[in-house]
Formats: structure tokens, sequence, C-alpha cells
């Protein structure tokens, strides 16, 4: 597991910036900076990949912690100016990226 307060939150910031856009990340289909920041596996706290209406392979609590855990994602990245999100093609791989003007 990743603990979101210790990411060098700027450094992956400059990674980001440093990423040629590419289409389709925004609501309306729109550019984006991103970078793969993991999986499921090594960076949420129960290391699973589960939904709301099939998730049998996690205990309640791990479900909470997962949820605080991309809640604390969600702000940080929001700090800095950035997002996180799931892959469209994999659910269990897990991106960083900024909205980007062409």
């Amino acid at each position: 597991m990743i603990n979101p307060t210790e990411i060098n939150w700027t450094e992956l910031v400059k990674q980001v910036d440093a990423t040629e856009p590419t289409e389709g990340w925004g609501w309306d289909g729109g550019p984006a900076k991103v970078v793969f920041l993991g999986t499921v596996f090594n960076l949420m706290p129960s290391g699973k990949y589960h939904t709301p209406w099939a998730s049998s392979n996690v205990t309640e609590e791990e479900v909470v912690k997962d949820m605080d855990w991309w809640d604390e994602m969600d702000r940080l990245a929001s700090k800095h100016g950035l997002f996180i999100t799931q892959g469209e093609g994999d659910p269990c791989d897990i991106f960083v990226g900024k909205f980007v003007e062409i």
C-alpha cells in the first residue's frame, strides 16, 4: 500500500507536466496529461479490486480503508491541480493526470 500523504506530489506534478497530452480523458473527451501510478493491487490498502455490487472478496473494514484512501488521493491530487482515475481498458490501473487546453 502507498500512503497518499507520502507521495511526492511536487515530483508527480513535474512528471505529469512532462508528458504529451492524450485525447479522451475529460468529460467532453478533451485532452489530459496522464501518468500511470500503479494498480489497485500495489497501491490500495486492501490490495484487491472490488466494486460496490461485487465485493465478496473484501471485508467491510477493507472497503472503508479503500474508500478513505481514494478520498485522500482525490483531496491531495486536487490540491496540486491533478485528478486520480482508473484505467478505461483496465479498471485495476490507476492514473494521475491534469486536464489541459490545446
